[in-house]
């Protein structure tokens, strides 16, 4: 009688490792910087798990998964509340233009400095709304897979946990693109509450996907 296919261990704890060094790391301002770094490397041993063990059972795979997105999550969320409390003092960058005349140099303009706050402030607003916009298709996503995990194979289990992954880095890509030591306390806010709903739609896929596996 032959043995059923047990999941292989090694990437899965290697990604554990990371993960929980990320997790830990993730909280202390700066080296949040360092965990992000760990964090990435096991999410990157994760998913090869996740290829390599898609026909099995995956215990400490689901549990690297869950140190090493918990990690990412917070060691950005560490880095948006540093940068909102150092807050540097914007500057804006002017260049003295030089006329060789006096006419010239009499008709030449220079932007004025509340059309550039203006300017930079709805660049920003546009930039924010684009990253809140992209919570909540990534939100709808992990939720439309929660209503459908249990009719699943684990194949599809496997597919849609490694699309939602992918979507996951493009969102964390363009919240690193946004300035966030120009955000409001209110936009702080709902960003970080946006970051909180995904952390707990995120837990509760996990742990439907983890009860399906047995």
């Amino acid at each position: 009688m032959s043995e059923e296919p047990t999941e292989q261990i090694g990437l899965p704890v290697t990604g554990i490792v990371f993960g929980s060094f990320g997790l830990l790391l993730s909280w202390i301002p700066y080296v949040n910087y360092f965990a992000l770094i760990l964090a990435i490397v096991g999410l990157m041993f994760t998913i090869i798990s996740f290829i390599i063990n898609r026909h099995v059972k995956k215990v400490l795979t689901y549990v690297s998964l869950g140190l090493t997105v918990s990690a990412l999550l917070i060691s950005g969320m560490m880095h948006v509340a540093i940068v909102k409390w150092i807050d540097p003092t914007p500057t804006v960058n002017k260049t003295e233009l030089a006329a060789d005349d006096r006419e010239s140099s009499s008709n030449s303009t220079t932007l004025d400095d509340e059309d550039v706050e203006t300017e930079k402030s709805e660049d920003i607003d546009t930039q924010f709304q684009a990253v809140m916009m992209a919570y909540d298709t990534f939100n709808e996503n992990i939720q439309r897979a929660s209503s459908k995990v249990s009719s699943m194979s684990g194949e599809e289990q496997q597919d849609i946990v490694i699309d939602l992954l992918q979507e996951q880095t493009e969102v964390m890509a363009m919240e690193s693109e946004l300035e966030s030591s120009d955000l409001s306390t209110s936009q702080m806010m709902k960003l970080n509450n946006k970051s909180v709903n995904i952390m707990r739609s995120y837990d509760k896929l996990q742990k439907q996907i983890e009860g399906n596996d047995y």
